[in-house]
């Protein structure tokens, strides 16, 4: 996953999403609409859950993260002691 480049088109806007060494998103676009395509599919790559419960409250449906939304969704793998 590290070190590739999706593209995608736009409404006429092309959008290139590289990722550096460490994983990190870098979003270029033409558009700002590509801008923040590029930024909801690098989001649902990464944290899918955490994108589902951003919608959710800008719906105004925040509450039901809580209770519609299975548990194991949330739940955040532990970290190896390194």
């Amino acid at each position: 996953m590290i070190g590739y480049t999706s593209t995608a088109s736009v409404s006429q806007s092309i959008v290139n999403i590289d990722r550096d060494q460490w994983g990190v998103p870098h979003i270029y676009a033409d558009t700002d609409e590509g801008g923040y395509y590029g930024l909801g599919y690098a989001m649902s790559e990464d944290r899918f859950e955490r994108l589902i419960e951003v919608v959710l409250f800008a719906r105004g449906e925040a509450w039901c993260s809580m209770f519609c939304l299975p548990a194991s969704l949330f739940a955040t793998p532990p970290r190896s002691a390194a």
